[in-house]
């Protein structure tokens, strides 16, 4: 039997491929899926339970759902993703307004949730996370020009500050067929930029081949008619290798944008984040993009908070790799009820009180420094946010603009 439904997702881009992914189950069982929770048979919430504000936001959507529920405005909630798959028993025995839940292995199972709940039965699928991915079609929600491509699912990294691995399994690699099948499939919907997502892009084909291949992956990308962009999100600084620098730099279809996280440069800090690669690693990295690949643009991710940081590691290591290699700080945000602005040309400082703490302030005057003077063209290359995850982490999001001589 057909029932109204609306999917609510949450989360990061990779969740949204799980949610279109669900959209294309309910719409193939003939389902009518709207955007409107009031009048529902079934509300979905896909969630991400990766830091407090998502699941915050999280528990506050399936609060809200509830209280329409109560009003006698919808029948049945479903809470899938990440969230349920982090916190199942907590979620069971402080919100039973949620009629069922899925975990991150078990999105293929939602019309067979949907059947549960409205036949007042309580499914919890909770299916292997680190199982083999299941090929699924998707109703894009992006576009119409632009569309995520998501080549692997789970990571292997196990940074010592990150829940994923736990969350989303171990690292699978989709196949080089089935990847390429999709591409050229939203080529035909009139899609010209791909997007290129996983936790860890230049991870992918290490389980396929014994090594990690994204180069071989883009240049069959790079083949298709009709795509015109090829956009890369998420490259590991240690798995970036000459060959893939060659195509970057040659390939007039990859952007010349690239998304690093190297969330540290203190050598002491990445070993007890357990990244694998050394702060010299990492500047010679950076040095080797900018040499071979003109008109670059970085954007990376810092973390400041890691227990056992102290000034030293976060002023004198972070901030003058930053300035260094041409990234700019543009905006500063301590997450708080009361935040006001300071705008300082293309800098703009958001302080929050006693949160914001004396490292932090920092930051912020050399990064004034550093964006002082930038005509509105240059400042409109640089975007950044420096997001709070709690009291004491904090962690910086950046584009870079240029070479720092350049500016």
């Amino acid at each position: 039997m057909p029932y109204r439904i609306c999917l609510i997702s949450l989360g990061c881009a990779k969740n949204q491929v799980n949610s279109e992914q669900m959209l294309y189950l309910l719409n193939q069982a003939g389902h009518e899926v709207v955007g409107e929770v009031d009048g529902c048979d079934v509300a979905i919430v896909n969630t991400c339970g990766f830091i407090d504000s998502a699941k915050s936001e999280a528990i506050d959507q399936i609060l809200q759902l509830a209280e329409v529920k109560k009003a006698g405005g919808l029948k049945k909630i479903l809470v899938t993703g990440c969230l349920s798959q982090r916190y199942e028993k907590d979620i069971l025995e402080s919100l039973p307004e949620v009629d069922g839940m899925l975990g991150t292995g078990s999105f293929g199972q939602i019309c067979a949730a949907v059947e549960d709940v409205m036949h007042d039965r309580r499914p919890l699928y909770f299916g292997d996370k680190s199982g083999p991915i299941e090929e699924i079609g998707r109703v894009v929600t992006t576009g119409p020009g632009w569309a995520y491509l998501r080549i692997a699912e789970g990571c292997d990294n196990w940074c010592a500050f990150c829940a994923i691995p736990a969350i989303r399994g171990r690292y699978r690699s989709r196949t080089l067929d089935a990847i390429v099948q999709e591409a050229r499939e939203l080529a035909d919907l009139g899609v010209k930029e791909l997007i290129v997502i996983a936790q860890d892009i230049t991870r992918w084909g290490m389980d396929l081949y014994g090594k990690p291949s994204l180069a071989l992956l883009l240049r069959e990308l790079a083949k298709i008619d009709g795509i015109r962009w090829i956009r890369l999100h998420y490259l590991y600084p240690e798995i970036i290798d000459d060959e893939l620098i060659d195509l970057i730099a040659s390939e007039d279809k990859i952007v010349k944008y690239l998304d690093i996280p190297i969330q540290h440069i203190d050598n002491d800090i990445l070993r007890r984040m357990n990244r694998h690669c050394t702060g010299d690693e990492i500047r010679a990295l950076l040095q080797k993009l900018r040499a071979r690949i003109p008109g670059l643009v970085l954007r990376t991710s810092l973390i400041t908070g890691l227990p056992g940081e102290g000034e030293a590691e976060c002023l004198m290591a972070c901030l003058p790799c930053m300035l260094s290699y041409g990234w700019l700080f543009q905006k500063l945000l301590q997450r708080s009820p009361a935040v006001k602005d300071t705008y300082y040309g293309a800098l703009v400082l958001d302080y929050a009180g006693p949160g914001y703490d004396a490292a932090c302030r920092a930051w912020a005057e050399r990064a004034e420094a550093t964006c002082t003077g930038l005509s509105p063209e240059r400042a409109a290359r640089c975007r950044a946010i420096f997001r709070a995850c709690s009291e004491h982490e904090l962690n910086f999001w950046a584009m870079a603009a240029s070479p720092r001589s350049d500016l």
